[in-house]
């Protein structure tokens, strides 16, 4: 008969609906060898568990037990894993030892399994998001490293009943306190149509009931989405100012971090941001004419395009100018208003005698 062995294991975070199993084991790579790291349940509530090994599905007889406590329901549906679902109600302690038994052959696990409570949510900032979703936000709380997976949605009232009124979106947990997560894009339907709302929040971590509706506590408010007028064909640019973009709710729920603006495929940095301007910082240079990932664009010029959220935003083509070139020709162009020779008045350009900061208001 083959010798049994439980390696090579997969990080498995189950939900206990009071707290959470997670066991991180790694195998030796030799026959009955055994590491368990990082393990955590939780005390009160069943939780399902599933063991990754080889030839577990030969024996007659298998046994699972976390301390004195055993794992019942044990079900091999593979020569590679076997689940079972263990009860916690009678565990003396907060820390236990795994046994695995087929036959006569026992895999002891050189750790401690430990028993934690559930995952809470304790602060989410910033508490404003647009109706399409995706902006980053900080969220805090305890036991975060509990979970395999967090995901946050809205909900459409403080209690029951509610419904989940939004898609679900993905969190990236840092460690047990803290987490990003992406705000999620509001369902369309009867509580989507006014322009203004707020929504209590929920999490999707495994079963953890707690987090599902925070209630009043924490809520967030939904507003208008970034709107950005396009060019009136090509856009004219001097490389050495800002580019001003124009459009309406920019600053309601949005900093000018959460912006990126591509000319071409460089990028134009944000330093301000009102409700209906955005002003950015862009290359001296054109760019080539491409987009934001570098695809060529029909024209022959770079196209300017925003991104804030899951929100992408092609406002048009743009084209750099020469200051020097465009001054001299307003200079030229108007000398005959002013009554001075056309040569005098290119010379005195060309020389440098003009003052520089009337080109930069006439220009504009």
């Amino acid at each position: 008969m083959p010798s049994h062995s439980l390696r090579d294991f997969k990080e498995n975070r189950v939900p206990s609906g009071k707290g959470h199993f997670i066991w991180t084991c790694t195998g030796y790579g030799r026959q009955n060898g055994l590491n368990l790291d990082d393990n955590y349940t939780d005390l009160y509530m069943a939780s399902p568990i599933t063991l990754y090994g080889q030839n577990l599905d030969v024996g007659s007889n298998v046994e699972v037990r976390i301390g004195d406590v055993p794992c019942n329901d044990v079900l091999r549906s593979s020569s590679s894993s076997l689940a079972c679902v263990i009860s916690h109600a009678s565990v003396p302690s907060k820390l236990a030892e795994v046994i695995v038994s087929i036959d006569n052959a026992s895999m002891k696990v050189p750790g401690s399994f430990e028993f934690r409570p559930d995952p809470t949510v304790a602060s989410v900032y910033p508490l404003v998001s647009f109706k399409s979703g995706g902006r980053m936000v900080t969220v805090e709380g305890t036991n975060f490293d509990a979970v395999l997976t967090a995901r946050m949605f809205f909900v459409s009232s403080t209690g029951f009943p509610f419904e989940i009124v939004s898609k679900l979106s993905n969190c990236q947990i840092q460690n047990a306190t803290f987490m990003f997560c992406l705000t999620p894009q509001l369902l369309a339907g009867p509580h989507s149509r006014s322009s203004y709302s707020r929504f209590p929040l929920g999490f999707a971590m495994d079963n953890v009931t707690l987090v599902r509706n925070l209630g009043h506590r924490i809520q967030m408010r939904i507003v208008p989405d970034p709107e950005f007028a396009p060019f009136k064909g090509i856009r004219i640019h001097q490389g050495d100012q800002p580019l001003i973009l124009d459009g309406s709710h920019l600053n309601e729920a949005a900093e000018p971090q959460d912006y990126k603006i591509f000319v071409g495929s460089e990028r134009c940095y944000v330093t301000l941001v009102d409700s209906r301007q955005l002003v950015c910082n862009g290359p001296s240079a054109q760019p080539e004419p491409t987009d934001e990932r570098g695809q060529p664009i029909v024209g022959g010029l770079p196209l300017v395009s925003v991104t804030v959220g899951r929100l992408r935003t092609e406002l048009g083509l743009i084209e750099y100018v020469d200051p020097i070139a465009t001054l001299r020709l307003w200079v030229l162009k108007d000398s005959n208003a002013n009554g001075t020779p056309r040569e005098q008045r290119a010379e005195r350009v060309q020389a440098g005698m003009g003052d520089p900061r009337q080109f930069t208001q006439l220009f504009l």
